[in-house]
C-alpha cells in the first residue's frame, strides 16, 4: 500500500513536469511564453492606438490641396532665389533687373507664407500638437527670409549695390527655404499626406 502510494505521488509529480516540457520545454520556459503573448497582445493594442491617433490627425482633402499649394509656392520662392544668387554672380550684373528680382521674391514669399498661414489656422488642436515643432523650426526660417529680404532692400537701395552681397543674401533665402521645405514635408508626412 505503501508502494502505491509512493508511485501515486511520484506520477503526479512527474506529469505536470512532462506536461511542461511538451508546451515549451520547462516551467519556466511554459511561463516565458505566456509573458511574450501578453507583450505582443500589449503591442497589438499600442499599434491599434497609434492608428487611431493617425486617423484623427490625417489631413482633411482641403488640408491636402493646401499642403501641395504650399510645396508650390516654396518651390516658386527658393527658385527665384536661387536665380536672383546666379544673376548677381553673373557678368552681366543689372542693379534695375535684382530689383525686379527682389520683387519677384517678396511678393511670391508673401504668397507662400500666407497660404501656410492659411493652412497652420485650418488645424485641429491635435494636428497642430503633432506638428508643433516642425511649426517652430519653419517660422525660424521664415524670420532668417524676412532679414535677408530686409537687407537685399537696403543694399538694393545703395548708390552702387554691391552685387557679392545680393548674391549672397539671396542664396541664404534658398539655404532658408530649404529648411523651411523639409519641415514642411515632415508635416506632411505627419498628416498623412505623401509628396
Amino acid at each position: 500500500m505503501r508502494a502505491k502510494a509512493i508511485f501515486l505521488a511520484g506520477v503526479l509529480l512527474f506529469v505536470p513536469a512532462a506536461f511542461a516540457q511538451g508546451k515549451g520545454g520547462s516551467p519556466q520556459r511554459g511561463q516565458q511564453g505566456q509573458a511574450q503573448q501578453q507583450k505582443q497582445s500589449g503591442a497589438q493594442k499600442g499599434s491599434g492606438i497609434q492608428q487611431r491617433d493617425r486617423e484623427r490627425i490625417r489631413a482633411t482633402d482641403q488640408q491636402r490641396t493646401q499642403i501641395r499649394q504650399c510645396t508650390q509656392a516654396a518651390e516658386r520662392v527658393r527658385t527665384q532665389a536661387r536665380e536672383m544668387a546666379q544673376n548677381a554672380e553673373g557678368a552681366n550684373f543689372n542693379a534695375e533687373q535684382a530689383k525686379r528680382q527682389r520683387e519677384q521674391l517678396r511678393t511670391q514669399y508673401e504668397a507662400m507664407h500666407q497660404e501656410h498661414q492659411r493652412l497652420m489656422e485650418g488645424l485641429s488642436a491635435e494636428q497642430q500638437t503633432a506638428v508643433q515643432e516642425q511649426k517652430r523650426q519653419m517660422d525660424q526660417a521664415c524670420e532668417r527670409i524676412k532679414t535677408q529680404l530686409g537687407e537685399l532692400d537696403k543694399e538694393l537701395a545703395q548708390p552702387a549695390p554691391d552685387r557679392k552681397r545680393i548674391a549672397k543674401q539671396a542664396r541664404e533665402v534658398e539655404l532658408a527655404m530649404n529648411q523651411w521645405e523639409q519641415n514642411h514635408r515632415k508635416v506632411s508626412g505627419e498628416l498623412g499626406v505623401k509628396p
